[in-house]
């Protein structure tokens, strides 16, 4: 893995966390993808701010990618 910035054109898998996930984790970085794992609690108290009433799998992965572009150390 570089230490420079990712390319915008990286692709990248955020998600929230989970044991059954960690493999799936594994080995997509192994590939080079860079990926995220983000606690549920924090993703689901970041919901509960905007008011976000549904639960989707789509509504979940919006919310996930809005939480990540907010608390992202660089570009998402």
């Amino acid at each position: 893995m570089s230490s420079s910035a990712p390319s915008l054109n990286q692709p990248r898998v955020r998600f929230d966390g989970g044991n059954s996930r960690l493999d799936l984790a594994e080995i997509l970085h192994g590939t080079g993808i860079q990926v995220s794992i983000v606690n549920p609690s924090r993703v689901k108290s970041y919901g509960q701010s905007e008011l976000a009433r549904n639960k989707t799998d789509k509504l979940d992965a919006a919310l996930i990618a809005r939480f990540c572009r907010a608390h992202s150390q660089g570009s998402v």
